[in-house]
């Protein structure tokens, strides 16, 4: 909750309720401007979700496979806070399974599918295909890789 306070108080923003949702890695408030303040747990994990934000910013991709994805809005690296743009399902909100640089064999898929499959709807798993977000974040690899390559 203190660093909820402060990032609101420095940047000026209010959130609309005391509860929060909550993601893989990290709590979230929706906020009086429509956007998301993401808070999260550790800042390791905040460091690699902002990475993938900040390439996929660099590179103007906000949609891919008919998923869409957050912007970043603002951030405040010490207090481990990303604030996002609110998006409708499908999304991806949580990049930290993504890991620049990591191939896409090494994302927990499972995990992220079956403990937000609300952000998916329910097209998100094709008797015969592969899961949209599986494809997805395999495409988003692709595109937006590591500025280094594994040996």
């Amino acid at each position: 909750m203190e660093r909820r306070s402060a990032y609101c108080s420095c940047h000026g923003v209010v959130t609309q309720f005391d509860e929060p949702a909550w993601g893989l890695d990290a709590f979230l408030w929706r906020t009086t401007v429509e956007t998301v303040v993401k808070i999260h747990r550790y800042h390791e994990r905040c460091q690699k979700e902002l990475a993938t934000y900040r390439r996929l910013a660099e590179r103007k991709i906000v949609r891919l496979k008919g998923i869409e994805f957050p912007q970043l809005v603002n951030y405040d690296e010490e207090l481990h806070i990303l604030e996002l743009s609110i998006v409708s399902p499908p999304y991806i909100l949580d990049f930290v399974e993504v890991g620049l640089g990591q191939k896409p064999g090494n994302v927990d898929h499972e995990r992220i599918e079956t403990q937000q499959p609300k952000q998916f709807g329910n097209g998100h798993r094709k008797r015969g295909q592969e899961p949209i977000v599986r494809s997805t974040l395999r495409a988003i690899w692709l595109l937006v890789p590591a500025p280094f390559s594994d040996p």
